[in-house]
C-alpha cells in the first residue's frame, strides 16, 4: 500500500515505551512480573508478561491493541477499523538486541475481521453431520 513504508519504518526505528505500570519479584537471577505490565506507545496500548534476566535475556509475551490510526496508516486505509486490533506478541533476545515477532497472520486476521456470527447450523458440526447422515439413510425406505 502506498504510504506504509512510512508507517512501518516508523515502528521498525523504535518504539517508545509511557507510563508503564510494573509489579516484579526478583529471584534467581530474573525479574518476574508479578502481574502483567502495562504500557502505552504510539501503536497502541499493550501488556506484558514474563520475565527479564540480570543478564539481560528477555522472555516475554503480551498483546497490543494496535491503534486504528496505525492500522489505517499501515493499510493504507485498506482495512477499516472500528476498534483497535489486538495482536499477540513475543520478545526474546536480550535487552540490546530484542527480538519481537507479532502473532500469527492468522491471529492478526483474527483481530482485523469483524466479528461473525456463526450461522447456527455450522455450531455443532458432529450433530448436523448426524442429521444429515440420518436423513440420507432415511431416503430410501420412503416412497
Amino acid at each position: 500500500q502506498k504510504g506504509a513504508a512510512g508507517t512501518v519504518e516508523k515502528a521498525g526505528k523504535g518504539t517508545q515505551l509511557k507510563d508503564l505500570n510494573a509489579r516484579f519479584s526478583v529471584r534467581n537471577g530474573w525479574v518476574s512480573f508479578t502481574k502483567p505490565m502495562s504500557f502505552q506507545t504510539d501503536l497502541g496500548n499493550g501488556t506484558l508478561d514474563g520475565r527479564v534476566g540480570l543478564d539481560q535475556r528477555l522472555a516475554l509475551k503480551g498483546t497490543i491493541e494496535a491503534s486504528k490510526d496505525f492500522v489505517s496508516g499501515l493499510t493504507g486505509g485498506a482495512v477499516p477499523v472500528k476498534e483497535p486490533v489486538s495482536i499477540p506478541l513475543t520478545i526474546t533476545g536480550t535487552l540490546k538486541s530484542p527480538k519481537v515477532n507479532a502473532g500469527s497472520p492468522m491471529d492478526i486476521a483474527k483481530g482485523l475481521l469483524p466479528a461473525l456470527p456463526v450461522p447456527k447450523s455450522i455450531q455443532d458440526p458432529v450433530n448436523q453431520a448426524r442429521k444429515s447422515l440420518g436423513d440420507l439413510l432415511k431416503r430410501p425406505g420412503k416412497k
